[in-house]
């Protein structure tokens, strides 16, 4: 959560609104400085990250703050940050007070953040990527497999938190991908094969257990899973078209947590 203290408003009245539960937009043209870190033995150092390459991430760790992430689209930038981390397994890092600040040319406009944490759990965001969808930026949790949270519309005058897209167009349009985000990948591949995605069959590895459970569950088309850690698996599905799709699962249940595709040159 971030600490907002004494920030003015936007002064171009930037309306904002959420509809997502847990996270909050706030016109505010001022960051506050980071919360003061909590004195550790150990240095967190999973949590290290590359120094900033905007100007509007230097002015947040200027602040105190930690730079997850930079995005620029225009004249817009979108920075995740976050004011102090915990190592986890397998190289992850848990962050408190992860936000998403919205800059448009070297101004700020607008702050993301989720309700304050009670217990040890991450913060609800912290890190921003782009989407085909147009104005519309991806917020998303700095955990492993980085999840999916909620969508962020900006196009100047309206900044508004809101729920995933139900679909998201990729090579022209021609390559619709529907929001498979945190559903077990028995669910997602009946969506995908609904919207013309066919499952890419791949031989399974006999020494891949985790491939060879989703086999026995009908799902051939898993490439490769991770034996330790969390658990990832890629899954491979290709389209008329020839565009091709990769999604990531975590976790014994096989959740999906990312995407990506590739269009045809």
């Amino acid at each position: 959560m971030l600490l907002i203290v004494t920030c003015a408003s936007n002064a171009e009245s930037l309306r904002v609104s959420s509809s997502v539960k847990g996270l909050h937009i706030v016109a505010i043209d001022k960051i506050p400085p980071a919360p003061l870190m909590t004195v550790t033995e150990n240095t967190a150092l999973n949590c290290e990250r590359d120094p900033p390459e905007t100007q509007e991430g230097k002015i947040i760790t200027g602040l105190g703050w930690k730079v997850i992430n930079e995005v620029s689209s225009g004249d817009v930038v979108a920075v995740g940050f976050f004011s102090q981390g915990e190592d986890g397994t397998s190289g992850s890092c848990f962050v408190k007070n992860g936000n998403v600040a919205i800059f448009e040319k070297g101004n700020l406009q607008a702050l993301v953040y989720g309700d304050e944490i009670k217990d040890d759990s991450s913060s609800m965001i912290g890190v921003i990527t782009k989407t085909n969808l147009r104005n519309t930026f991806r917020l998303r949790e700095f955990f492993p497999g980085v999840p999916a949270v909620a969508d962020l519309y900006y196009n100047g005058k309206v900044a508004r938190v809101q729920p995933l897209a139900p679909l998201e167009p990729y090579c022209e349009g021609t390559a619709p991908v529907p929001n498979v985000y945190g559903k077990p990948i028995t669910t997602a591949r009946k969506s995908l094969i609904n919207y013309g995605w066919k499952p890419d069959v791949s031989e399974t590895d006999e020494n891949d257990p985790s491939a060879k459970q989703l086999n026995k569950k009908g799902v051939t088309e898993v490439d490769t899973c991770s034996g330790t850690g969390f658990g990832f698996c890629n899954l491979y599905y290709a389209r008329e078209g020839g565009a091709s799709l990769r999604v990531t699962t975590m976790g014994d249940d096989f959740t999906v947590t990312n995407y990506d595709v590739d269009c045809p040159k």
